[in-house]
Protein backbone atom coordinates (compact mmCIF):
# COMPACT_ATOMS: atom_id res chain seq x y z
CA UNK A 1 0.00 0.00 0.00
CA UNK A 2 3.01 2.72 1.03
CA UNK A 3 4.30 1.84 -2.24
CA UNK A 4 1.39 2.71 -4.48
CA UNK A 5 0.54 6.03 -2.06
CA UNK A 6 4.52 6.88 -3.01
CA UNK A 7 3.98 6.19 -6.65
CA UNK A 8 0.73 8.45 -6.59
CA UNK A 9 2.62 11.23 -4.99
CA UNK A 10 5.69 10.80 -7.56
CA UNK A 11 3.39 10.77 -10.45
CA UNK A 12 1.26 13.92 -9.43
CA UNK A 13 4.84 15.74 -8.54
CA UNK A 14 5.97 14.42 -12.26
CA UNK A 15 2.91 16.17 -13.75
CA UNK A 16 3.12 19.04 -11.79
CA UNK A 17 6.54 20.08 -12.96
CA UNK A 18 5.93 18.86 -16.52
CA UNK A 19 2.90 20.97 -16.81
CA UNK A 20 4.90 24.22 -14.92
CA UNK A 21 7.71 23.64 -17.33
CA UNK A 22 5.23 23.61 -20.32
CA UNK A 23 3.38 26.76 -18.96
CA UNK A 24 7.22 28.77 -18.33
CA UNK A 25 8.39 27.88 -22.15
CA UNK A 26 5.02 28.46 -24.32
CA UNK A 27 4.20 31.51 -22.39
CA UNK A 28 5.29 33.96 -25.01
CA UNK A 29 7.33 37.26 -24.18
CA UNK A 30 5.54 40.55 -23.52
CA UNK A 31 5.50 42.97 -26.34
CA UNK A 32 7.06 45.44 -24.48
CA UNK A 33 10.56 43.25 -24.68
CA UNK A 34 9.67 43.12 -28.64
CA UNK A 35 9.41 46.78 -28.91
CA UNK A 36 12.77 47.92 -27.01
CA UNK A 37 14.80 44.93 -28.77
CA UNK A 38 13.57 46.00 -31.79
CA UNK A 39 14.39 49.78 -30.82
CA UNK A 40 18.02 48.55 -29.64
CA UNK A 41 18.77 46.75 -32.43
CA UNK A 42 18.08 49.45 -34.62
CA UNK A 43 19.64 51.93 -32.98
CA UNK A 44 22.71 50.06 -32.36
CA UNK A 45 22.80 49.11 -36.12
CA UNK A 46 21.72 52.87 -37.39
CA UNK A 47 25.47 53.92 -35.31
CA UNK A 48 28.13 52.65 -33.41
CA UNK A 49 28.86 56.23 -31.81
CA UNK A 50 25.23 57.42 -31.19
CA UNK A 51 25.57 57.12 -26.68
CA UNK A 52 28.20 59.27 -27.59
CA UNK A 53 26.65 62.34 -28.43
CA UNK A 54 24.09 64.61 -27.23
CA UNK A 55 21.42 63.39 -29.75
CA UNK A 56 20.61 60.11 -28.14
CA UNK A 57 17.76 61.10 -26.14
CA UNK A 58 16.20 62.80 -28.98
CA UNK A 59 16.96 59.72 -31.61
CA UNK A 60 15.47 57.27 -28.54
CA UNK A 61 12.31 59.06 -28.64
CA UNK A 62 11.71 59.13 -32.26
CA UNK A 63 12.08 55.80 -32.37
CA UNK A 64 9.91 54.39 -29.53
CA UNK A 65 6.27 55.74 -29.22
CA UNK A 66 5.97 54.04 -25.04
CA UNK A 67 9.07 55.63 -24.25
CA UNK A 68 9.41 56.23 -20.36
CA UNK A 69 13.18 57.10 -20.12
CA UNK A 70 16.35 56.49 -21.52
CA UNK A 71 19.29 55.99 -19.31
CA UNK A 72 23.08 56.64 -20.38
CA UNK A 73 25.80 56.30 -18.06
CA UNK A 74 23.71 57.54 -15.27
CA UNK A 75 22.17 60.69 -16.89
CA UNK A 76 18.40 59.60 -16.81
CA UNK A 77 15.93 61.35 -19.32
CA UNK A 78 12.12 60.90 -18.71
CA UNK A 79 9.80 61.36 -21.54
CA UNK A 80 6.49 60.24 -19.43
CA UNK A 81 5.53 58.82 -15.77
CA UNK A 82 4.46 54.92 -15.44
CA UNK A 83 4.51 52.80 -12.48
CA UNK A 84 4.84 49.60 -14.47
CA UNK A 85 8.03 49.99 -16.68
CA UNK A 86 9.97 47.28 -18.82
CA UNK A 87 13.02 48.11 -19.34
CA UNK A 88 16.15 47.09 -20.95
CA UNK A 89 20.02 47.11 -20.84
CA UNK A 90 22.34 47.61 -23.54
CA UNK A 91 26.36 48.12 -23.44
CA UNK A 92 28.07 49.87 -26.59
CA UNK A 93 31.92 49.11 -26.62
CA UNK A 94 32.94 52.15 -28.61
CA UNK A 95 33.19 53.24 -31.86
CA UNK A 96 35.84 53.67 -34.36
CA UNK A 97 37.76 51.10 -33.10
CA UNK A 98 38.09 52.79 -29.70
CA UNK A 99 36.82 51.06 -26.24
CA UNK A 100 34.97 53.24 -24.36
CA UNK A 101 31.82 51.45 -23.20
CA UNK A 102 28.44 53.17 -22.47
CA UNK A 103 25.79 51.70 -20.68
CA UNK A 104 22.22 52.24 -22.04
CA UNK A 105 18.86 50.99 -20.10
CA UNK A 106 15.83 52.26 -22.23
CA UNK A 107 12.07 52.32 -20.34
CA UNK A 108 9.10 51.28 -22.15
CA UNK A 109 5.67 51.53 -20.71
CA UNK A 110 3.58 47.89 -21.11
Amino acid sequence: MRAIEAFAIVFVFVLFVAYAHTLIILTPESGNHYTTSRAMAYLLLSSDSLPYTNTFPENVSKIIPDLVFAEVEGSRFYYSNSSNVSTIRAVWLGYNGTFNPREVVIGVKP
